[in-house]
């Protein structure tokens, strides 16, 4: 089934009318304990779709395998001559052409294979250049990479994620959890860690994964876990944000067919993602009556009609963010922190850094970031010492 019509599918998804079938292919290609909760995954999957992720990103995201979900769904993969430049995700075995490298004029115009994934905020990607085989895997800069072609895909899309970069899922997720099972409760644990990492913040991750809000009995995240709300973007209109948490207070703006609602404030009572064309707002005073144009929603057969209700369906567009509780912390606004990579994951006893949602990142951190990088990839084992060092001094230089 195609994704297009994402109004459609978001309208499918909040009545519980989304079936397996339409983003589930291969249950034997599921972890036992994801086979038993197959409606819970397809609803994550399609909630990710709907957010912009391709097929093959999602995968990474959950970690299983690409060939579990149906072929339908768009693909990661951009057209052919799109500068990666401009491409939020790339999956490993891409295949890209080199071009414009100054460090590395010898390598124009070859052809070289992604050995790993590409991540919105990496600015080098590891590479296996055609005929420079005895190099080894290499870092190239995203900005010299032109996408070709899709390549050999690799048996798992699944990132290695070794159990030790992990925080005990105690620390991240309640006890009512949609999968069981210690393994189920560990990979649940990585794909939160990887969806932090890609910017969505804690009540985002909860939306797409049906978690417990806070307030709820065993509820998901802890302090440390960034708002997916920042100060900064507090005064935007919902239209302008990717997703924006029930409890947010809102004030109507620019309404036409519900002109009299404009300049009330109100409470979001329900998660408004970035597909929604609408978000449900609880008006001050329940029971207050309101003299505006129904349309039906609340079953009025006239045109004009005294309604009672006070929770509105109101459009994005004429609704602005005025504040959210989530941002305050003993009286202090939420700082935003970032980092760059997978850098810093098990800092929990620090402040959790997550990729920035509105700034971008200055080249000293990009530096810091790549250098861990490096680390990382020295570390799993697909960096040799002499690789490490001419990659770390190429960075450097």
């Amino acid at each position: 089934m195609s994704l297009a019509d994402k109004s459609s599918e978001a309208k499918a998804l909040k009545e519980d009318c989304f079936h397996t079938r339409d983003v589930i292919a291969e249950l034997s290609r599921l972890p036992a304990f994801l086979v038993a909760s197959e409606h819970w995954l397809a609803e994550a999957t399609a909630k990710l779709a709907l957010k912009g992720c391709g097929r093959e990103e999602i995968a990474y995201l959950m970690g299983i395998h690409a060939e579990a979900l149906h072929e339908d769904l768009p693909s990661s993969f951009p057209e052919v001559g799109t500068p990666i430049l401009d491409v939020a995700f790339l999956p490993s075995s891409a295949v890209c052409r080199i071009q414009g490298s100054v460090s590395s004029a010898h390598l124009n115009g070859k052809q070289c294979t992604l050995g790993r994934q590409l991540l919105a905020d990496d600015t080098h990607a590891l590479v296996h250049v055609e005929g420079e085989e005895a190099a080894g895997a290499m870092l190239l800069a995203r900005k010299n990479l032109i996408f070709e072609a899709i390549g050999q895909l690799n048996e798992s899309n699944a990132p290695p994620m070794p159990s030790e970069e992990l925080p005990s899922p105690s620390q991240i997720l309640g006890s009512s959890l949609p999968v069981k099972g210690e393994e189920a409760a560990q990979w649940l644990c990585a794909v939160v860690m990887r969806l932090l990492v890609k910017g969505c913040g804690k009540e985002e991750i909860g939306f797409i994964l049906s978690l417990p809000a806070k307030g709820q009995e065993a509820s998901f995240g802890n302090s440390n876990m960034p708002s997916s709300i920042t100060a900064d973007q507090l005064g935007q209109l919902l239209q302008d944000l990717s997703f924006c948490p029930p409890g947010a207070e809102c004030r109507v703006e620019g309404a036409k067919s519900s002109g009299k609602l404009n300049g009330l404030q109100g409470v979001l009572t329900e998660a408004c993602p970035g597909h929604a064309s609408h978000a449900k707002l609880q008006l001050p005073g329940e029971g207050e009556v309101l003299r505006l144009r129904c349309k039906g929603q609340f079953d009025c057969t006239d045109s004009v009609h005294f309604c009672a209700k006070s929770l509105m369906r109101i459009h994005r567009k004429n609704l602005r963010l005025i504040s959210y509780a989530g941002l305050c912390t003993d009286g202090k606004k939420e700082v935003n922190v970032h980092t760059a990579g997978t850098a810093g994951l098990c800092s929990w006893c620090c402040s959790l850094s997550v990729a920035p949602k509105t700034s971008k990142i200055d080249s000293s951190e990009k530096l810091t970031g790549e250098l861990h990088r490096l680390a990382d990839l020295k570390a799993g084992g697909l960096l040799s010492e002499d690789e490490f060092q001419a990659a770390k001094a190429k960075l450097l230089a």
